[in-house]
């Protein structure tokens, strides 16, 4: 096609000068038909050696241009899709499915899944982020050698997979193969023991969704469901889940207030020593809602560890615990901290400013 282009633009600078040429002549500019032969020649030889310098350039620049690209379409780290061109593909192949729909034909089938390495954050912060690195990296070279998987890095430790088909039985088989083979990759032949799975959430294209928004939110929507359940497995969107999550944001939402509006009560259960004495008091929360009435822990403390609330909730039953043992309520308490908050580092200056503070 550049062959062509060069070629036309030879003959129209040629013509060009043809006629300046014969106008030339016309008016007594140019004498003789040797002159004017003369200078077509070098007329067409001009064109020729300048269209050839045009589509040089031309090539270059296009060369230039795509490795230019190259970077930008892979993870630099894992050699996965880029976010962009993950999601670029993803957007073509959706396409292809509705219009496949809209005419009529074969249905095609896709499978979108959303990979979150589980406890990534302690994996880095206590063996180091080369070894977070090199997790990362297994995880993408072993889907990479999955039939007919693509995978992306989308951000952090948060990878994506386009998959054709959406039988969950199938699926599922590999999906627990690939894991199976990337948790005996990292601890042969990395050593890395530390590394305890990765959890999964899928959509499939047109059965759950056709866009490729809708299908990433409900793909993540199954990957929320599955770290509150199914940690290390592989959990596929269904509808019942968009009501698990809509009540589970009320809730959270609701949670952030009754912190600031001091709903939370403390009830204090009795600790009897083995002889049958009062040896000390367990601090229980409960939260009276002002609509839903009492909420009993189930309900809420997940909500709350799952959203980072529990942070806050745990430093207002340790201040309002100390509040009651400076007013003799009671004498000694025990305090339940949950496992969530211990993933912070600041849990421990936390717990010393609030003793120091009830001082």
């Amino acid at each position: 096609m550049s062959n062509l282009a060069s070629s036309v633009s030879s003959i129209a600078l040629g013509l060009l000068v043809v006629a300046i040429v014969s106008s030339a002549t016309m008016f007594g500019l140019v004498e003789g038909a040797g002159h004017f032969a003369w200078l077509l020649g070098a007329t067409f030889a001009a064109g020729f050696f300048a269209s050839r310098l045009f589509s040089n350039d031309s090539t270059a620049l296009s060369l230039k241009s795509g490795e230019s690209q190259r970077p930008i379409d892979l993870d630099d780290l894992t050699g996965a899709l880029s976010r962009g061109a993950f999601l670029d593909r993803l957007e073509l192949q959706l396409r292809k499915i509705r219009d496949a729909e809209s005419r009529n034909q074969a249905p095609l089938e896709l499978t979108l899944m959303l990979i979150d390495v589980d406890r990534f954050k302690q994996l880095n912060d206590g063996f180091g982020h080369s070894t977070g690195d090199d997790v990362l990296v297994e995880l993408v070279k072993q889907a990479q050698t999955r039939p007919g998987w693509q995978i992306g890095r989308l951000g952090g430790d948060e990878f994506a997979v386009l998959v054709a088909g959406h039988e969950h039985r199938e699926l599922g088989n590999d999906v627990a193969a690939y894991c199976a083979d990337l948790r005996d990759a990292l601890h042969r032949r990395k050593g890395i023991l530390a590394f305890s799975g990765v959890t999964i959430g899928a959509a499939s294209a047109p059965m759950n969704a056709s866009f490729a928004d809708e299908l990433l939110k409900l793909a993540d929507l199954a990957l929320y469901q599955g770290k509150k359940e199914n940690r290390g497995g592989l959990t596929f969107f269904n509808p019942e889940m968009r009501e698990e999550y809509g009540r589970a944001r009320q809730v959270a939402r609701d949670l952030k207030a009754a912190v600031l509006l001091n709903e939370f009560q403390l009830h204090y259960q009795p600790i009897v020593s083995r002889d049958g004495e009062l040896a000390s008091f367990e601090a229980l929360l409960r939260w009276k809602h002002p609509l839903s009435g009492m909420i009993p822990p189930d309900q809420f403390i997940p909500i709350a560890e799952q959203s980072g609330i529990i942070d806050r909730l745990g430093a207002w039953v340790l201040r309002r615990a100390c509040e009651d043992l400076k007013s003799g309520l009671i004498d000694t308490v025990a305090v339940n901290i949950s496992g969530a908050q211990f993933r912070h580092g600041e849990l421990p200056n936390q717990i010393q400013k609030i003793l120091r503070e009830a001082r």
